[in-house]
């Protein structure tokens, strides 16, 4: 069985390798989708697959999911039989996009 731990470093990965391509290719597209700024775009833009396993590997996911205000709230107010984390990571990501 994978561990969570492994799925992590997937995720990190996948994203890390989308973001290097996409600023290679298309920065505003980059911008747009995945929120980088010029200076994150610049870094990822010339990283190493080697380099970009390493940072995978951090113990917290590097990238921040974007919901649109409606699926956030469908979430929160439909089905109650959702895990407490989809709601917890749901209500956390709200909270952030408040005050940020």
């Amino acid at each position: 069985m994978r561990s969570f731990q492994q799925d992590l470093i997937d995720l990190n990965f996948s994203w890390l390798v989308t973001a290097r391509e996409m600023t290679q290719t298309d920065r505003i597209q980059a911008s747009m989708v995945l929120g980088l700024d010029p200076a994150l775009m610049e870094r990822i833009a010339c990283l190493s697959l080697q380099e970009l396993r390493a940072i995978a590997r951090s113990e917290f996911l590097l990238f921040h999911p974007r919901f649109h205000p409606s699926l956030r709230r469908e979430l929160i107010e439909s089905d109650p039989g959702h895990s407490p984390g989809i709601l917890l990571q749901t209500l956390i990501t709200a909270a952030q996009e408040t005050s940020g």
